[in-house]
């Protein structure tokens, strides 16, 4: 069965059981091999496009309660109803993202 781990969790793990083994001396350098190893491996997750860096997102600052303002995002490709465009958060993503120039 296939796991998706984080890279910094391989490390992390792989770091911490080294210190518990003897390495040999004739092999000082194993952890920064691995980690080089590591890092060489191509991603398993996609690049993920968030809605604040997407070209179809427009943003405007609105007025809150009590006098204050708030920045609110939205979806100019997907639509909650008629003529209304879906409010998001900038850290939202979605499928059909494209990256903003």
């Amino acid at each position: 069965m296939d796991k998706l781990i984080s890279l910094q969790q391989a490390i992390d793990t792989i770091e911490k059981h080294l210190k518990w083994t003897t390495i040999p001396d004739y092999y000082p350098g194993i952890f920064e091999a691995v980690r080089g190893w590591l890092n060489g491996l191509p991603s398993a997750q996609p690049d993920i496009i968030h809605c604040k860096d997407c070209a179809y997102c427009d943003s405007d600052v609105v007025d809150a309660p009590y006098g204050m303002t708030k920045k609110i995002f939205w979806c100019d490709r997907l639509y909650a109803g008629a003529n209304e465009n879906l409010i998001v958060e900038p850290d939202d993503f979605c499928s059909w993202a494209e990256r903003r120039e």
